[in-house]
């Protein structure tokens, strides 16, 4: 399971690379102490999406503009609710 091999690890940072039924498993299962974010501001069509992100994480810092059209961004979000990994 991922939280086997996430307890497993002897890394001092973990990166969870998904789909989303994997970042949903992490995000409920797992104390996710940040999220590095891409966000591109484009509609595209398709099923699977990254899922809701628990309101205890919050913006720290500036978005990192990465290109303008489509505008792309990056954000890290930091946990501010419980336990960290």
């Amino acid at each position: 399971s991922l939280q086997n091999a996430i307890h497993a690890s002897t890394r001092e940072k973990i990166f969870v690379i998904g789909g989303q039924s994997i970042y949903e498993q992490a995000l409920h299962d797992l104390p996710v102490s940040g999220i590095y974010l891409t966000q591109i501001h484009q509609e595209f069509p398709g099923d699977a999406y990254f899922p809701k992100i628990p309101d205890s994480f919050k913006e720290k810092g500036k978005p990192e503009i990465l290109h303008e059209n489509p505008k792309i961004e990056f954000i890290y979000l930091e946990n501010q609710g419980t336990a960290t990994l």
